[in-house]
């Protein structure tokens, strides 16, 4: 072993403990980078593999009824490599008389069960055969949630008729991996599923015979898509087509892809902070090294070390840190991508989950941590190498103390001698406080980046559950119906208010830019349905022209006073200019929001409706549903407070997690920081601290200058860190500005408490651990120390 190897050992040995806090901040940073990195990874791997295995489409188009005859014009589409048509129907599935009656979506299997596309993954049992009468599968998520078995009956209406069909197989498909409801915005596997019949058992349910109301297709390597999608418009417009959308706007894939989207952002903003605090520790810690190390730096030229020699030496130790600071990131990114991988599995649905860390995740994880620690130590090790021996060899010259600008205060307020001191040292090392108190604060500012999105997603949750949505049930009727039919709802006993709704399929265009939105239609002034947008704020909708989703004029670049070409994608397929008259900043998705009249008349039609918000007795609401279910024109009926309780349970845990992780990290930096700030202050004042306790002070009265300097820090860092705090929480915000989910920015009076109570408790433990040092410290040998 060389002489150097032998006093990086020694050296490491004697700053073991300030060694273990930069290891374990780099440790959290790499950490939750692998977490992020790893886990998406592992996503797209598992569903690019599952897309490719069992063909998931690239177009999809929904329609109101064509001729299967006239499929073959589709296939004949220049680019189009495989095309299927099937029917699709909303089923409402009865499991007793006890339990809420579900919606499922059904989706026809073609004869002989050999789809091309969009192929299912039998979980177990078989597909129903051929002529089988009345068999399903049902999806898996579907079959959990309701513990149903092979060979279990379902009671099924379709289209007001009832159908008794027998489970047979239980399925995947890529197309629903994230299995949602056509109006739903987080899952609910007991409320909605998927069940697929063989095509001839759905025709005649649906009275589809030789026709079909759905397409998926698959396009060549070299097609062009959008031209693929824009004559698929064209030919089907006269069949009541919605409008042919790419793979990436497909619900389900849409979803997954969302939430890579913010697996990767987390994946940036968390190491880049935690990194930047190793740094900073690098820094504080090896610049005082150096510094105590003057004399020795100074022998070592002396004997024929040349400065870069020494300079590799100092950054040898800061790699060595950054090196094991890695590997245990490694150990604790894949043990925590592991487990949220597994979490991911309850709401994605894939048929294995393949966990795998790419070595370009690892390869780069050792980049920057090993960046990182080179510009920790970079100004410390060009010190080095610009420092004469000569100079070296003479003692680091002491701190010129002289009065200062707050000496002058001294005389007005009172003060105690170890306070003096407290505020004296501090200020004759401004730099060293401004650093410790940035590194302090980033840990509070962490903890309020992981409590604040608890605060925003109930805020999120009062926007749309209780501040939006005044009704306890909402129904959607199969087809546009007469308003006469909403008399007929309010005469059902226990329906206190009922409000019609009128929602229609658009294309939206804006210059060369156009989106496949609804427009919805709503009384003014409406009781049961509120447009809130994310600070609360309720936005009256305008008697002429339309409200608009912010997110919405984003993608099509519009602003107030602008006019937007609407393609209606029903019936008559009107074509009008729409004035927006308004913007709200919603909590989800892309829609036009118009009053009722006003949507009429653009469509020339007379008053219909596609839906009714309702407001219960609540004594009565289970008849009142029972009700509904049983009339053959209703397609859906929602319940709200199963939408409320489904957004908790989903949300809740992830949530928590988060925060608790979070925690555990905050605590490493801020103890890490205090306790390198400590023992820092520590040894370069030990001597001072020798020379009170013979002048009489106790180890208590010593002790409580050194925990008052570090609270001192620690109140300063405190306001700093919320300000901090506030700033990551607005950019996550915006990070996360999606356009099926926007966050509120909500940070609750209790978050800045409890992110400064954690601080300070940590900042109770390190000073503790110090005072052990301190305690422990021979006077003798102290007092003996060259100055």
């Amino acid at each position: 072993m060389s002489v150097l190897n032998k006093k990086l050992a020694r050296d490491l040995w004697n700053l073991r403990w300030q060694s273990l806090a930069i290891v374990a901040v780099i440790a959290c940073g790499i950490g939750t980078f692998i977490m992020s990195a790893s886990t998406v990874s592992s996503l797209e791997a598992t569903r690019s593999h599952y897309y490719s295995t069992y063909r998931f489409a690239n177009i999809f188009c929904d329609l109101k009824r064509a001729p299967e005859a006239f499929a073959q014009q589709l296939q004949d589409l220049p680019g189009v490599d495989t095309l299927e048509t099937r029917i699709t129907a909303p089923v409402r599935l009865r499991f007793s008389d006890t339990e809420p009656i579900a919606q499922a979506l059904a989706i026809s299997l073609p004869d002989g069960n050999n789809s091309r596309l969009n192929q299912l993954y039998l979980r177990s049992g078989r597909l129903p055969a051929r002529n089988s009468i009345n068999e399903v599968a049902v999806s898996e998520a579907f079959a959990t949630a309701h513990r149903m078995q092979l060979g279990d009956t379902l009671s099924a209406i379709i289209y007001g008729q009832t159908y008794t069909l027998t489970i047979v197989g239980i399925v995947l498909s890529p197309e629903f991996i994230y299995e949602i409801s056509p109006s739903g915005l987080l899952p609910d596997n007991k409320s909605f599923g998927v069940i697929w019949l063989p095509r001839r058992d759905l025709e005649g349910s649906t009275k589809l015979e030789g026709a079909f109301n759905s397409i998926a297709l698959t396009a060549g390597a070299a097609a062009n898509e959008s031209a693929i999608i824009e004559s698929m418009d064209n030919l089907l417009a006269r069949y009541g087509s919605l409008g042919a959308i790419q793979r990436k706007d497909q619900r389900s894939h849409r979803f997954v892809s969302s939430e890579m989207d913010e697996l990767k952002s987390m994946g940036i903003v968390a190491p880049s902070i935690f990194l930047c605090v190793a740094a900073f520790l690098m820094n504080m810690v090896l610049s005082r090294l150096i510094s105590t190390q003057r004399e020795q730096i100074a022998a070592l030229k002396a004997f024929g070390f040349t400065p870069f020699e020494i300079a590799r030496y100092y950054l040898s130790m800061s790699w060595l840190l950054a090196g094991l600071g890695t590997l245990a990131g490694v150990i604790v990114g894949i043990y925590l991508g592991e487990n949220l991988t597994r979490l991911y599995s309850r709401f994605f649905h894939f048929p294995d989950f393949q966990f795998s860390i790419p070595l370009r995740v690892l390869a780069f994880a050792f980049l920057i941590s090993f960046l990182a620690a080179t510009v920790g130590v970079w100004t410390s090790i060009r010190a080095i190498m610009t420092l004469p021996p000569a100079e070296a060899m003479r003692p680091e010259p002491p701190t010129r103390y002289r009065k200062a600008w707050l000496d002058q205060f001294w005389q007005w307020i009172p003060t105690t001698p170890s306070s003096r001191m407290v505020i004296r040292h501090v200020t004759r090392h401004p730099r060293r406080a401004i650093l410790s108190t940035l590194g302090i604060s980033l840990s509070v500012a962490v903890l309020i980046l992981g409590s604040f999105m608890q605060d925003s997603v109930f805020g999120l949750f009062d926007t749309m559950f209780t501040l939006s949505k005044k009704y306890d049930s909402q129904i959607t009727f199969i087809e546009a119906t007469e308003d006469a039919v909403l008399f007929e709802v309010k005469n059902i006993d226990g329906v206190l208010e009922a409000e019609p709704f009128r929602t229609v399929p658009v294309r939206a265009k804006a210059d060369h830019r156009k989106r496949l939105v609804s427009i919805i239609g709503l009384n003014e002034p409406s009781r049961l349905m509120h447009l809130v947008d994310l600070k609360g704020k309720t936005s009256a909708l305008p008697i002429e022209g339309a409200l608009i989703s912010r997110k919405l004029a984003d993608v099509l670049n519009l602003k107030v006073g602008d006019y937007l070409t609407i393609e209606v994608l029903e019936e008559r397929r009107e074509r009008f200019s729409l004035l927006v008259t308004k913007l709200i900043d919603d909590a989800a998705g892309e829609s036009i929001y118009m009053h009722k009249e006003a949507l009429h008349r653009y469509l020339r039609e007379a008053p219909r409706s596609n839906g009714i918000y309702l407001r219960l007795d609540p004594y009565k609401s289970a008849d009142i549903h029972s009700e509904l279910q049983r009339r053959p024109g209703i397609s859906q009926v929602i319940d709200t407070e199963n939408l409320r309780a489904s957004f908790l349970t989903t949300i809740a845990e992830n949530v928590q997690r988060m925060r608790t992780t979070n925690l555990i990290f905050s605590l490493i930096i801020a103890i890490g920081v205090i306790y390198s700030t400590a023992r820092i202050s520590l040894a370069e004042r030990s001597r001072e601290f020798a020379t009170l306790r013979v002048l009489g002070f106790s180890q208590r009265e010593i002790g409580t200058i050194l925990w008052g300097e570090l609270l001192l820090l620690t109140t300063l860092a405190i306001p700093l860190g919320w300000l901090l705090g506030y700033g990551l929480s607005y950019a996550t915000v915006n990070a996360f500005d999606r356009e099926l989910f926007r966050m509120p920015l909500v940070v609750h009076t209790h978050t800045y408490a409890y992110a400064a109570i954690v601080v300070l408790i940590a900042m109770q433990v390190a000073s503790w651990i110090v005072q052990q040092l301190l305690n422990s410290m021979k006077l003798v040998e102290v007092l003996k120390t060259r100055e």
